[in-house]
């Protein structure tokens, strides 16, 4: 097998679909069908199954993407090693919407400081879609809020992200000079909808280690509505500090303390264990360091 032909195999393994494996890689729908009918043929093994117009890809074919995914991985270590300096200095980060509204948009100024000269492609999207892009080497290097459960990841917590219950001015929790965990669990809640998202998670898990069950009221795809719907006193959430700073400078927002407790998950850079780490991700991971030292300065 050609390493176009692991590739073509690869693509269409994961996503069961000839059609989206070809407007991907810009080849023809049947060139794609052509290069799986040749492997087939020429090692008389069944890849896929073909079913009421859908592909399902057989044991043998899930066999044969144990040793395509890691000698794909090897060569395109191999590709980064021999280009790095030849090429410009090129990076894809992954990053979670947390990520992307609080701390990106700084932190890659100081990656740029390095490395004037870097391209650099960004995907936004949940933790668990991030873990998926390296695993399929479409993204180099993650830095999410969430839960990371792939074991084969490397995983380096870099950048503090500290979270505290907020509340509309309005609110009793805006004067209150205590707030209990039976206190929160009293009032409606407003998160995201994201079963893996962190600050749901966390402030979940903390209600029902008191005994406490959730009272979660709305469910919101997005910041800015989980901050609006606070700031019309419709209930309480729990948020990054750098994502309602300025909303609590203006007084529009309230920072509640909550007794004996705190809401802490670090940002964590997320890479494959054996992917060859090229100076330009060495520097990317340098600039996250360097960035969490300036936010303590501050």
């Amino acid at each position: 097998m050609t390493i176009h032909q692991m590739e073509i195999f690869y693509d269409v393994a994961h996503s069961l679909n000839m059609s989206e494996t070809s407007r991907k890689l810009v080849i023809s729908q049947t060139f794609v069908s052509k290069c799986i009918s040749d492997i087939e043929k020429r090692y008389d093994i069944l890849l896929f199954e073909r079913l009421s117009g859908r592909l399902f890809l057989t044991t043998e074919g899930k066999k044969l993407l144990t040793f395509v995914e890691p000698i794909l991985l090897q060569y395109r270590k191999l590709q980064e090693f021999l280009t790095y300096d030849k090429d410009k200095p090129f990076i894809r980060v992954g990053v979670t919407s947390t990520v992307s509204c609080t701390v990106l948009g700084s932190l890659l100024r100081v990656f740029k400081e390095k490395l004037p000269d870097v391209d650099i492609q960004v995907i936004v999207s949940t933790t668990d879609v991030v873990e998926e892009k390296l695993k399929a080497l479409k993204v180099d290097i993650g830095l999410v809020g969430g839960i990371v459960s792939e074991k084969a990841c490397v995983r380096m917590p870099v950048i503090s992200n500290n979270m505290y219950i907020i509340c509309s001015p309005n609110h009793p929790f805006a004067t209150a000079s205590h707030i209990s965990m039976k206190d929160l669990s009293e009032q409606p809640l407003i998160l995201r909808e994201h079963s893996r998202c962190i600050a749901r998670v966390l402030l979940e898990t903390e209600l029902e280690k008191y005994g406490y069950t959730p009272k979660i009221t709305w469910e919101c795809n997005n910041f800015e509505a989980i901050i609006q719907s606070v700031m019309n006193n419709f209930g309480v959430s729990l948020l990054p500090y750098r994502l309602v700073e300025k909303h609590v400078v203006d007084g529009s927002l309230c920072v509640c303390n909550i007794d004996n407790t705190t809401f802490n998950k670090p940002f964590e850079l997320i890479y494959l264990k054996d992917k060859y780490v090229s100076h330009t991700m060495h520097q990317f991971i340098l600039s996250c360091e360097e960035f969490q030292k300036q936010s303590l300065t501050h």
